[in-house]
């Protein structure tokens, strides 16, 4: 199915909508690393071994994001494949992964990144609609349909719901 001006206007709007809400949600700065790091150093032996391996892989990929966002991109977006690779069942690092594969037009990757989420988490509402997202963008609306209900059904967050609606509401005119 084609796409009309109009519908693609608003599947592009969905999902800087859709990146913004995950990355505000989830993106340092580079003071925000600095003081995480300072603060696991000071908390490191208070904590549980996986507890502090937990935080040890958030203020690595806080690192990484920083990097990705200022003057060296490729080495953020290597350091987050390495701890993608070292932690397969990180729900975040793959989200952001995911999030930074549909910013670059690399919706292969984006894809198997979010179905990979949505292995680890069946109800990661966020994994759920920007799945649907690149399922609209390839094309594929009968998914981009199914996974936007989805979002509509259970998502808890009212600017991500709203969005979710208006997409879902596209996608069915199709």
């Amino acid at each position: 199915m084609k796409f009309s001006g109009l519908q693609i206007i608003i599947i592009l709007s969905a999902v800087a909508i859709g990146a913004a809400l995950f990355f505000a949600r989830t993106t340092p700065n580079e003071k925000e690393v600095a003081a995480k790091q300072n603060t696991k150093k000071d908390v490191k032996s208070q904590s549980s071994s996986s507890g502090s391996e937990k935080s040890d892989i958030n203020a690595q990929i806080d690192s990484a994001l920083v990097k990705v966002r200022s003057e060296a991109p490729m080495a953020g977006i290597m350091k987050l494949r390495e701890i993608a690779q070292n932690n397969p069942e990180n729900i975040r690092v793959q989200m952001e992964l995911g999030a930074l594969s549909i910013q670059t037009g690399q919706l292969e990757k984006a894809v198997s990144r979010f179905e990979r989420v949505i292995e680890l988490d069946t109800n990661f509402i966020e994994a759920h609609y920007l799945l649907a997202v690149v399922n609209a963008n390839e094309g594929d609306t009968l998914s981009a349909s199914k996974r936007m209900e989805f979002v509509v059904d259970n998502a808890d967050n009212p600017e991500l719901l709203k969005q979710g609606k208006e997409f879902f509401k596209e996608l069915k005119k199709n």
